[in-house]
């Protein structure tokens, strides 16, 4: 019967196979770190993009000034001034040709102005042209012999 040697044999276990695979201390102290570590990873990654983004004024309110060179002649010397409560500074601009049209855009927190000054190929100075601008306006500037005439368009810029 039952006390046989092929009985006693069925029950026995080989003590390399594990009846249930629990994972040990050291597997599970393992899985911990590499989810530490990644998470850590990701989290150092988000940072640095957050940091570089605001370093470099992404996201940040921007205005848009297109200028149409109407002249006849070539502008020779051109630049965009901007003011804000908070912001200054200036975009100069590539030589621009009869006909041909060049977009400065700037960063601002809230109200500000701009003012175009503008050199032609004969070395005369057009008056300097000045707007009221807020972000997210797109503003148009059609420089003539005699000065400017601006076309403004209020509200957000196209995306």
């Amino acid at each position: 019967g039952l006390a046989g040697p092929a009985s006693h044999r069925r029950c026995q276990l080989s003590s390399n196979v594990r009846p249930h695979a629990v994972p040990t201390v050291h597997m599970r102290t393992s899985l911990v770190l590499r989810a530490v570590a990644l998470l850590g990873a990701l989290t150092l990654s988000f940072v640095a993009g957050v940091v570089g983004g605001a370093w470099r004024g992404w996201l940040q309110p921007v205005a848009t000034v297109t200028i149409v060179n109407q002249t006849g002649q070539q502008i020779e010397k051109l630049s965009v001034a901007h003011q804000s409560s908070s912001s200054a500074g200036t975009v100069t601009l590539a030589p621009l040709a009869p006909g041909q049209r060049s977009v400065a855009r700037f960063h601002l927190s809230g109200e500000g102005s701009y003012t175009i000054s503008a050199v032609l190929a004969d070395g005369s100075a057009l008056k300097e042209q000045e707007g009221y601008v807020e972000p997210g306006y797109s503003m148009t500037e059609i420089l003539t012999p005699t000065g400017s005439s601006p076309s403004v368009q209020y509200g957000q810029v196209a995306r």
